[in-house]
């Protein structure tokens, strides 16, 4: 406040003005019970923003409200961020309500206003403080409660002047020139495996959780990215399948499963003549039916159960029929908050354990038991042998605080997981590698598209994606962009249907 005090006021008279505002309806309501009723209402509002940015590192905004209809059955993926230090949300509320009753007279009103100001400035920064310590990014640091309320109810009220196509200029077109090239044969040489993992973490990877996974990176024809930075936005799930199968970033703000389900993509499924998705539930979510045909996915196989031994038991009668030389499975059973399958494990865990941190590797163990016959039919199966076979996370799950309350419990109990290390992790099989090979340095989830372009040998194919091949130790040190400007130019050739063109060149 004295040495720069210009910062000062710039930073809390924005809070102190809207905490003013909260606390207006003490005069503007001859009811006692609005003042309530709007105390009462923001803090539910409040709490559904710090859970929701727990979870996806993003606030609410009007694409995320729209993002519901796809979530449906999903409700309970939420209990794994009810934590008891949202009760502190609920403290000023409860100041609010003793004001209210205590106060109960006209004449004491100023006290009433005083003690709802108090609640508003509390609110703020206890809801800030919350959001600054779940996960550290740009943009969030000084954030408070009440902006982004603020902001959802701007998106609501903007975003039908938001909606436009965006077009593309002639700098957007010389920074996309580098990544696509005229169109060669794009014939595969192999055929394509991709098993999306859900919520996979690379530090859950031991011989101790999942065995058949642990092997399966240490054999010969592999190679294994330990390190992968998570890319994924609002779009969290469908986010993942977006930068696998298109080497493209998710949007800055929505999912393109909902804002641009009808757009053209490239894809690696579209370099086949056969494919088909395995997909545990219904292809609702996350308006998957949809993003089928945008994806050239010729053929989608439900299983109406989040049971993984289901997801294979579906996957191996479809590698039985020889024409799909494509295939997408996406397992689900260590969805949060990891209880629905926890019980199908048989590994054994403290008990005093934290309840996520045994629930998630209990899940995982079972999910690696369910695909293991896939994995040892790799050496045995004529086509799966021959194949490009993958393995990658969809996106990471757990949110710095949980990371390091799982981190002191490991170091207290002298346990070597390392849980502090926010990486999912991508494995590949292919006929053409001669050895195992360990990638250590930090990756992208990005960096997956060009590999699976070379090792399936269709890099001729016009969307070369952003990432480097991972086989290509050298690439890792020569970036042609940066993951920032990535991101940016994703967003401007989503928004423009920037393929559709390029289809029809």
């Amino acid at each position: 406040m004295w040495h720069n005090p210009v910062s000062f006021w710039a930073f809390y008279l924005p809070k102190l003005s809207i905490s003013l505002l909260l606390a207006t309806p003490v005069f503007l309501f001859r009811r006692k019970y609005w003042t309530i009723y709007v105390s009462a209402l923001l803090n539910i509002w409040i709490l559904a923003e710090v859970i929701y940015f727990k979870a996806n590192r993003i606030f609410i905004d009007a694409n995320t409200l729209m993002l519901l209809d796809y979530l449906s059955g999903f409700e309970s993926s939420i209990g794994m961020y009810l934590t008891p230090d949202l009760l502190l949300l609920l403290i000023p509320l409860c100041l609010t309500i003793a004001a209210v009753f205590l106060f109960d007279n006209r004449r004491c009103e100023w006290r009433t206003f005083a003690v709802v100001l108090l609640c508003g400035v509390l609110l703020n920064g206890v809801s800030g403080k919350m959001v600054n310590s779940a996960w550290t990014q740009e943009g969030a640091t000084g954030t408070s409660a009440v902006h982004m309320l603020l902001n959802t109810a701007k998106s609501v009220v903007c975003k039908p002047w938001n909606s436009k196509a965006y077009q593309m200029t002639d700098i957007d077109q010389a920074d996309i020139r580098p990544f696509v090239q005229p169109s060669g044969t794009t014939i595969p040489t192999h055929p394509l495996v991709l098993v999306l993992v859900e919520s996979l973490e690379a530090w859950a990877i031991r011989p101790d959780v999942m065995p058949n996974f642990y092997h399966f990176i240490q054999s010969h024809h592999t190679l294994y990215a330990s390190r992968v930075a998570s890319q994924t936005k609002g779009g969290t799930s469908s986010d993942g399948q977006l930068i696998y199968n298109t080497g493209l970033l998710p949007l800055q703000s929505g999912a393109v499963c909902q804002r641009y389900p009808n757009n053209v993509f490239p894809a690696l499924s579209e370099l086949y003549t056969h494919t088909a998705l395995v997909f545990p539930g219904n292809l609702s979510v996350w308006n998957q039916a949809c993003m089928n045909v945008s994806y050239h996915i010729d053929s989608a196989f439900e299983c109406l159960s989040i049971r993984d031994h289901e997801v294979f038991q579906v996957f191996d009668s479809i590698t039985a029929m020889p024409h799909f030389d494509y295939i997408l499975a996406i397992t689900m059973a260590s969805h949060s908050p990891f209880k629905a399958c926890a019980h199908y494990s048989s590994l054994s865990l403290p008990e005093d354990m934290p309840a996520n941190m045994r629930n998630y590797l209990l899940c995982l163990n079972y999910t690696d038991s369910c695909c293991g016959n896939l994995l040892q039919r790799i050496n045995t199966d004529s086509v799966l042998h021959n194949s490009v076979v993958c393995f990658m996370g969809d996106h990471i799950i757990f949110d710095p605080i949980m990371r390091g309350e799982f981190q002191d419990y490991c170091d207290k109990k002298g346990l070597d997981f390392t849980p502090r290390e926010a990486y999912t992790a991508f494995v590949a099989y292919s006929p053409d590698l001669q050895t195992s090979t360990l990638v250590t340095e930090p990756t992208y989830q990005m960096d997956a598209y060009p590999t699976i372009l070379h090792l399936i040998g269709a890099e001729d194919y016009y969307w070369r994606g952003f990432g480097v091949n991972l086989t290509d130790t050298a690439a890792l040190h020569h970036r042609p962009i940066t993951e920032q400007e990535a991101y940016l130019l994703s967003d401007k050739l989503i928004r423009a249907n920037y393929f559709s063109t390029q289809q029809e060149k």
